[in-house]
């Protein structure tokens, strides 16, 4: 749609366009009260659309002004800009005038005058430097497979606390994954004559991981794994007459609260705790010349402790 109105043409002075740029530009709008035409913060806003920029600035000492005004002409509008230095001398105008009734049809009109008047003060406006594109750098697949050793103490299913040694293979997955299997000291119950049985324990874990998050980068990290472990306990007799051995199953359902410091991208150093209760709880029935007999029962909560290093290839 044609806007409704007409640029006059206007010669300007030399002078206006040996002027140095300005330090400032501002504008001064004026229309009649209740005429309907745009307001100050109106066409100034038109203006910065237009220009993609804010070319005005509030106030302050010295620079060139843009002065606009528009007033009743005949049965339509007429506007008149004018551009004066920072002496208020006038430099030139243009005069923009309406073909319609309504005043409001000057806006766009008067506003590219009023851009091309600060452009030509200021210069075409900046645009903002595109933003530097990288070369992605260049992904190294991170290791999945981990191998590891521990030293493991035992607190509960033996007669007394156990240390113990085992091995460890992770998978480094979305929810990681690890087996484990421990073997343990072997550890006497005697009487005061060392009469008794000596007891052996080993067991092989799978455990579920996932990570209490501290974000990647963080190299202190929290697990809460969740573990199902099966073995057995084997006694032996000791000082006896007459030995045998025997050899139980156990089951042991529990979790494992672990932190893992990664000391580089492929080597982790970590220790946990694993706690739960003993599913299928190993007895054995001990027989001593000139005592009662008695059963040795593992008890019903298992707790241990472990200490380890873990190396991760792909």
């Amino acid at each position: 749609m044609a806007w409704a109105a007409v640029v006059a043409c206007v010669t300007w002075p030399a002078i206006g366009w040996a002027q140095a740029a300005p330090s400032a530009l501002r504008l001064e709008w004026s229309v009649p009260e209740a005429s309907g035409c745009a307001s100050y913060d109106e066409i100034r806003l038109q203006v910065e659309r237009l220009s993609e920029r804010a070319p005005f600035a509030e106030g302050g000492p010295g620079g060139h002004t843009i002065a606009g005004v528009i007033e009743p002409h005949d049965t339509t509008w007429r506007a008149r800009i004018a551009l004066r230095d920072a002496a208020g001398r006038e430099l030139g105008a243009r005069e923009v005038l309406g073909r319609s009734p309504t005043c409001r049809t000057l806006n766009v009109p008067v506003a590219l005058v009023i851009v091309t008047l600060a452009d030509s003060l200021l210069g075409p406006p900046q645009l903002a430097p595109a933003p530097a594109v990288s070369e992605p750098a260049a992904s190294r697949p991170e290791p999945v497979l981990g191998l590891g050793a521990f030293a493991a103490l035992d607190l509960s299913v033996l007669p007394s606390p156990t240390p113990g040694l085992g091995f460890a293979i992770e998978l480094r997955m979305p929810l990681p994954v690890s087996l484990d299997a421990a073997l343990y000291a072997p550890v006497d119950e005697l009487d005061a004559q060392g009469r008794g049985a000596r007891f052996y324990l080993s067991h092989g874990g799978l455990a579920a991981c996932p990570e209490l998050a501290l974000g990647r980068g963080v190299e202190l990290r929290a697990q809460l794994c969740a573990a199902v472990h099966l073995g057995a306990v084997s006694a032996g007799g000791q000082g006896l007459t007459r030995a045998t051995s025997a050899e139980r199953l156990i089951a042991i359902l529990g979790f494992e609260p672990k932190l893992v410091w990664h000391v580089t991208d492929r080597f982790t150093a970590r220790a946990s705790i694993v706690a739960g209760w003993v599913l299928i709880r190993p007895s054995f029935r001990l027989d001593i010349e000139g005592q009662s007999p008695r059963v040795l029962q593992s008890g019903p909560v298992a707790l241990q402790m472990r200490v380890g290093v873990m190396g991760f290839a792909l």
